[in-house]
C-alpha cells in the first residue's frame, strides 16, 4: 500500500428520522419546554387574574410556532451541511471536510489517533448507517466532538479497514490476540452498582414530566382561580408513593434485563499492540485503542464485585481523563487481578 494512498472516500447520508432524534434536536425540544414554563409563569405574574384556559392556550400556540420553525430551520441547515461534507480515508491519515456556511478541513495522521469509536444507535442500525469517531490528544470526543465520520453507509466495514491498518506492526507482522474475555453478569453487582442509581434518576425525570404534562389536564378540571398549581401538585403528590414504587421497580427490571443482554454480546480483546471493545445489544459500539497511547490503567472493585470475584479495568488515554471523561472500561470481568497484571506487563513492554 503506497504512502498517502486514498483507500475510501464517502459522504454522510442524510436521514430525517435520525436527525430528528439527534442530540441537537432533543436539546432544542428541551429548551422549548423551559421557554413554555417561563411563558406560563410570565402570564400569571403579569396578570394574576388570567384564566388558566387562556394561559394554556397562549402557551401551546407559542410553543407550536417556535417548535415548527426551529425544526424546519435545523433540518434545512443540517441538509445543506451534509451535502457539503466529505470524508477520506488514506493509508496513513484521514481527511475531514465540511461546512456549507463556514468551511472546515481537518487532517489527522493515523499515528496520532488515540482511540477509534464506531457507534450505531437503533435508528442508524435500522437504516444501515453508523458513525466513526476519532479521539486524539486535541479532540477528546466531548468538548471537541466534531472529528467523526457521521451517518456513513458501510460504517463497520470502514472501521474494520482502519483497524486492519492499525493492527499491522512496523515490521509488517499482524498482531496476535493476547487476552480475550467477556463480562460476567451478576444480579447483585448490577443491582447495587447501576440499577438503583438509574432508577432514582428515572423517578426524578418522571416527576418533572408529570408536573409538566399535568398542565394539559387543567382545562378538563375545575379549579379555584389562583390555586390551580397547588391543586395540580396536590393530585400528583397524593399518588406519589404508588407512582414512585412502580417506576422504581420497573426501572430495576428493565435495567437488569438490558445489562444481561448487553453483556451477552460484549467481548474484550487485547492484542500485542491494541485493545478492542465490542458491545451493544440495542446500540452497537466498537472501540479500538493503541496500547502505547494508554496513560493509566485502573483496576477497581467495589464490595459486591469483590464478593463475586469480578472487577472493572479502566483505560485512560490523552483523549480523556478520569473525571469528566471516564475512558474505556472492561466491566465486570472474571479474575480481574490476573488480567490487570498481564495488561500492566504488556503496557510496560510496549513503552520501554
Amino acid at each position: 500500500m503506497g504512502e498517502n494512498e486514498l483507500i475510501y472516500k464517502t459522504k454522510p447520508t442524510y436521514n430525517i428520522f435520525i436527525r430528528l432524534f439527534s442530540k441537537n434536536f432533543l436539546f432544542s425540544l428541551g429548551l422549548l419546554v423551559i421557554i413554555g414554563w417561563f411563558t406560563m409563569f410570565g402570564f400569571v405574574i403579569v396578570d394574576p387574574h388570567i384564566s388558566m384556559e387562556k394561559c394554556l392556550e397562549i402557551y401551546i400556540q407559542i410553543n407550536i410556532c417556535v417548535f415548527v420553525l426551529s425544526i424546519l430551520l435545523l433540518l434545512i441547515i443540517d441538509k445543506m451541511n451534509y451535502m457539503a461534507t466529505t470524508y477520506e480515508l488514506c493509508s496513513n491519515k484521514i481527511n475531514f471536510y465540511e461546512g456549507f456556511f463556514n468551511h472546515k478541513g481537518v487532517e489527522i495522521n493515523l499515528k496520532n489517533i488515540n482511540e477509534i469509536h464506531f457507534t450505531q444507535n437503533y435508528l442508524q442500525k435500522f437504516f444501515g448507517l453508523g458513525t466513526i469517531k476519532f479521539l486524539t490528544a486535541a479532540y477528546d470526543g466531548q468538548n471537541n466532538d466534531n472529528i467523526a465520520f457521521t451517518d456513513i453507509q458501510n460504517g463497520y466495514e470502514i472501521y474494520e479497514k482502519i483497524k486492519d491498518i492499525l493492527l499491522i506492526e512496523e515490521n509488517g507482522v499482524n498482531n496476535e490476540i493476547v487476552i480475550e474475555t467477556k463480562p460476567k453478569y451478576n444480579e447483585t453487582v448490577c443491582l447495587f452498582t447501576s440499577a438503583i442509581v438509574k432508577s432514582f434518576g428515572s423517578i426524578m425525570w418522571l416527576f418533572l414530566g408529570l408536573c409538566w404534562f399535568a398542565l394539559f389536564l387543567l382545562p378538563t378540571m375545575t379549579f379555584d382561580n389562583g390555586k390551580c398549581f397547588e391543586q395540580v401538585f396536590g393530585i400528583i403528590l397524593h399518588n406519589s408513593f404508588s407512582i414512585v414504587a412502580l417506576v422504581f421497580l420497573t426501572t430495576l427490571i428493565v435495567i437488569n434485563y438490558l445489562t444481561k443482554k448487553n453483556y451477552e454480546v460484549t467481548n474484550y480483546k487485547v492484542y500485542s499492540n491494541q485493545l478492542e471493545l465490542n458491545e451493544g445489544f440495542i446500540n452497537h459500539k466498537h472501540i479500538l485503542i493503541k496500547i502505547e497511547n494508554i496513560k493509566e490503567i485502573h483496576l477497581t472493585q467495589n464490595y459486591f464485585q469483590r464478593m463475586a470475584d469480578l472487577g472493572t479495568i479502566r483505560f485512560i488515554t490523552a483523549a480523556n481523563d478520569s473525571k469528566s471523561i471516564p475512558g474505556t472500561s472492561f466491566n465486570d470481568i472474571v479474575n480481574p487481578l490476573a488480567i490487570y497484571t498481564k495488561l500492566k506487563q504488556i503496557h510496560v513492554n510496549k513503552n520501554d
